[in-house]
């Protein structure tokens, strides 16, 4: 960069006001324009910038994320701004991230008043809408930018100058942040230029060592927390991997000796953007990877002296298995529970505890929220583990053959009996654990029965004289409101409480929140890709979609929405739209609502008064863009103004062309 050399003085700030003019009116440029300046305004003509734009826009919500986020790093550059702001006479030293967002001002306080005229303080966006500046013309180069004047795009720079050099981040071998110097007309002179250099170089220097000395951390912690023949590997903050074992290599099919510098987003892990956003320290989900591996993926964040440093990345290859919420012989352990939501995980930690006595257990909660799957975990986290878990659901059996199911009968106790009999669900599951589910649906005479097995631990086969003891554990469940029932006289008060001594009570998909839903839906959809020979994922757009749904069927309702999704797919990605399509009519009817009710708006806002003259000339100039398709030259002479003028009035109406002709 120092090999540059120019003579700030040499631009002649009446020329370049009437080349600008020029350029403006007849689209002409002259030979004092530069090269890449004249490039710049062909292009912002090209996109119908506005040349007479008052104030650059402000955006105080992204500058306090940026801030939050990044405000050690910044610091990295502040310490050398401030150092030099003794030498910045009627100058301004300015730093800005990488889409041309100001974080900081420093200099003569002159200078800096007259910035904030216009809005060029921190949060002031350098975009495309501000036009050729030195800012985003050294954050697209990737090199030094001088812009005088009325090289300035925008009219409202034309009395400023500015010098602006780019700061690399090494791990990407991208624009982290652009120092700018600005100052008034000709007051930049070319030790401006070497002052900022210097300034520029420390600060590389040092964000340099800080990068370094990040990635031997992320090491040191690589080595503390991943054990041998462990799938791990650890990214940094930029998202660039520092290490990966061997293992995790295999299942990505990374090349760990030839790849360097290499982002986490070319190893294929879908949706991984997505959770990085997430602020919880450890964050689970399910993907598939693009060697065709389903998997289930851990996010551990990384701090170091409370500055965050990267992730710690867990891959657990997941064999095939059915679906979390289907009626699966397979064991079903805590650690299967699908869910990071405090709500969540208070209830699968008194499930753990309850697992580990042998009282009865009621589970409680809407249809649809995993009722039976607790009961399953339960099982499995309990001594009972080995032996049976035999589940029954009351309410889908005909009543006059609950009895015989629950507790068998024997031979010839009716026509059609077996020879020998049969047991019943209790006696198989001796031993073990029987899990009722829509208990609430058993009619008062069953209801004795069962109440009687609970007190006695024994039961009579239908038609038979001796009783059989019995050692079983029983969960019950319901989405009933047992203790309305019992007002009700439709459920016993005896039976409730010997079902009630241990309760859980099962959050709804809706109080879970939106974190858990998403991995639901992720789950679902490689569990469904692999059952259908299938590999489709959700975009971002259509998961906040999924999750800002109801799910008033909870789990289940949401289980069989991705699989029709993941079924009726036609392409790789699942989009919002196709979303919609197999949604509740909710989203339709909404749509609709709100159609209608802008609609109204629109009539009775045109019918309330007259029309001004301002209000018809703006008008008249929305149909002209409208007829023109937004060519601005083709607007003014039917409109018969200068292309001057209709810039003014397209500022006085504050008419966006871009959202006109879309």
């Amino acid at each position: 960069m120092k090999s540059i050399k120019f003579n700030p003085q040499s631009k002649n700030h009446l020329e370049l006001r009437k080349s600008w003019e020029l350029f403006m009116e007849k689209d002409i440029i002259t030979s004092n324009i530069p090269p890449v300046i004249a490039q710049s305004w062909k292009l912002h003509k090209q996109k119908n910038t506005n040349p007479f734009r008052p104030k650059v826009e402000i955006d105080h919500h992204t500058y306090n994320q940026y801030m939050g986020t990044n405000e050690f790093f910044i610091e990295y550059a502040t310490d050398f701004m401030k150092s030099i702001n003794s030498y910045l006479d009627s100058t301004s030293v300015q730093l800005f991230n990488a889409d041309a967002l100001l974080l900081k001002v420093y200099g003569d306080q002159r200078i800096i008043d007259r910035l904030s005229e216009i809005n060029n303080a921190p949060g002031g966006i350098h975009n495309e809408q501000t036009g050729t500046n030195g800012v985003n013309l050294s954050i697209e180069s990737k090199k030094t930018a001088f812009v005088a004047g009325s090289e300035h795009f925008c009219s409202m720079f034309h009395d400023l100058s500015c010098i602006a050099m780019p700061i690399f981040n090494k791990n990407t071998n991208q624009v982290q942040w652009s120092v700018d110097i600005t100052a008034p007309f000709q007051t930049i002179t070319p030790n401006s230029f070497a002052l900022l250099d210097s300034m520029r170089e420390a600060i590389q220097n040092k964000l340099d060592h800080f990068h370094l000395q990040q990635n031997y951390i992320l090491l040191d912690h690589f080595r503390k927390l991943s054990h041998e023949n462990e799938a791990s590997l650890i990214i940094n903050a930029d998202k660039v991997i520092v290490n990966c074992s061997e293992r995790a290599a295999h299942l990505l099919g990374y090349n760990v000796k030839n790849e360097s510098r290499t982002s986490i987003s070319s190893v294929g892990i879908d949706n991984l953007d997505f959770y990085f956003n997430m602020n919880e320290n450890e964050v689970e989900f399910y993907s598939r990877l693009s060697t065709d591996l389903d998997v289930r993926i851990i996010l551990h964040r990384i701090f170091h002296k409370n500055v965050f440093q990267g992730w710690l990345i867990k891959l657990l290859p997941l064999p095939f298995k059915s679906t979390y919420g289907s009626k699966v012989k397979g064991k079903t352990s805590f650690d299967e529970l699908i869910g990071n939501s405090q709500l969540f995980q208070a209830t699968v930690n008194l499930a753990k505890k309850v697992a580990s006595n042998e009282a009865t257990v009621l589970i409680l909660g809407e249809t649809g929220t995993g009722k039976e799957v607790f009961a399953k975990a339960i099982h499995e986290g309990s001594n009972r583990s080995s032996m049976p878990f035999v589940s029954v659901n009351c309410g889908a059996i005909p009543k006059e053959l609950i009895g015989s199911e629950l507790f068998g009968y024997e031979a010839g106790a009716f026509s059609g009996a077996k020879k020998g009999g049969q047991k019943g669900k209790f006696e198989l599951a001796d031993g073990g654990t029987i899990f009722l589910d829509e208990v609430g649906e058993l009619s008062l005479e069953h209801q004795v029965y069962l109440l009687r097995v609970l007190q006695e631990k024994e039961i009579y086969r239908l038609g038979g004289q001796k009783p059989i003891a019995i050692d079983v554990r029983v969960i019950a469940a319901t989405n009933v409101d047992l203790k309305e029932a019992v007002k009700n006289k439709t459920f016993r008060e005896d039976l409730f409480f010997r079902l009630n001594i241990l309760n859980l009570n099962l959050p709804s998909l809706r109080e879970r929140g939106k974190d858990d839903i998403i991995r639901l839906i992720n789950y679902f959809t490689v569990t469904y890709n692999r059952k259908e020979g299938k590999n489709v994922s959700f975009t971002t757009e259509a998961l906040n979609v999924m999750a800002s749904c109801p799910w008033k069927g909870n789990v289940r309702e949401l289980e069989n929405s991705v699989y029709r999704l993941v079924l009726l797919a036609n392409q790789a990605n699942i989009t919002p739209e196709d979303v919609r399509i197999i949604l509740c009519d909710q989203f339709e009817e909404k749509e609709e609502e709100k159609k209608q009710e802008k609609e109204k708006e629109e009539i009775v806002t045109e019918l309330t008064a007259p029309l001004s003259i301002s209000e018809i000339e703006r008008k008249v100039i929305l149909q002209a863009l409208h007829y023109h398709n937004g060519h601005l030259s083709k607007v003014a002479k039917a409109l018969n103004i200068s292309r001057a003028t209709l810039y003014r009035k397209l500022d006085k109406y504050q008419i966006n062309v871009n959202k006109v002709i879309d």
